[in-house]
Formats: structure tokens, C-alpha cells, sequence
């Protein structure tokens, strides 16, 4: 039996109402629901990979004030950490390339075997920080208090 001409409108309107659905439902899965769900599996299956405790990482995002925290391994790599302070925090193996360390505390940090390559260190403070087998390649240096006390100038600019 063929649908009659108003059957027919009828069906190409609910048709059209459940792509509208479909479609509302797809943009709210993937901007709300998919984003979740991808950072739920990254915590879920990396965190062992790099071992930082995920309470100090979430700390350090949110305060920038993480002195004595365990972010070993932390993927850390291009942060903005200008002022954070990371006194004595354990950033052993940490990817910190590029990340912007402006005036940040890393005094007594651990860092080592971090990766610091391209990170800027302008009038950070690393006093009796820990870098050995650390990567610094690149690394902007002005102001910087280095871990024995001196301060380099290297990229100040004049």
C-alpha cells in the first residue's frame, strides 16, 4: 500500500526532525560528551607511562603552585608556567620543551633527564636544582639563577 500524499509529508517531516536530532546530538557529543571521554582514556592508559601523581599536575594548571610535587614524566611540553612555583618539585624525565618558565621557582626541583630544550628560563630561578642528564638545548637564558648560584645573561637582550 503506498502512502497517501499527506502520509508521505508527514514521514519527510519526522524525517527531517530526527536528522535535526541526530544532527544536535552529534555537535553535543562530540564538543561535551567526546572530549570526556578522550581525556578519561588518556588518563586511564598514559598515566602509568609517565608517572606524575595527576592531583599535583591538575594542581599545577590550576594554581601554578605546585612546591614539592611529584610531576615526574609530567607532559608538560610548550605549558605557559611563567611564576609557577616548582620549589622542590620532582620533575625527573618531565617534557618541559619549549615551555614558558618566566620567572618560575624551580629551586631544589629535581629535573633529572627532564627535557628543557627551547624552554624559556628568563629570570627563573633554579638555586640548587638538580638538572644532570637534563636536555637544555636552546634553552633562553636572562636573569636565570643557575643551580650553582651564578646568573646567566646569554639572550638578554640589550
Amino acid at each position: 500500500m503506498q502512502p497517501s500524499g499527506s502520509e508521505q509529508k508527514i514521514m519527510v517531516g519526522i524525517a527531517s526532525a530526527l536528522g535535526e536530532i541526530l544532527r544536535s546530538f552529534e555537535t553535543v557529543f562530540v564538543r561535551a560528551v567526546l572530549p570526556g571521554l578522550v581525556t578519561v582514556f588518556l588518563v586511564g592508559f598514559t598515566s602509568p607511562l609517565f608517572g606524575a601523581n595527576l592531583d599535583h599536575l591538575a594542581k599545577l594548571i590550576r594554581t601554578k603552585k605546585c612546591q614539592y610535587c611529584d610531576l615526574r614524566g609530567a607532559p608538560l611540553r610548550g605549558s605557559n608556567l611563567a611564576g609557577a612555583d616548582l620549589g622542590s618539585a620532582h620533575l625527573e624525565s618531565a617534557d618541559l620543551y619549549g615551555a614558558n618558565l618566566t620567572g618560575a621557582n624551580l629551586s631544589r626541583a629535581a629535573l633529572f633527564n627532564a627535557d628543557l630544550r627551547k624552554a624559556n628560563l628568563t629570570g627563573a630561578n633554579l638555586l640548587r636544582a638538580d638538572p644532570s642528564g637534563a636536555s637544555l638545548q636552546h634553552a633562553r637564558y636572562c636573569r636565570t639563577t643557575m643551580p650553582d648560584g651564578m646568573i646567566r645573561n646569554d639572550h638578554c637582550t640589550k
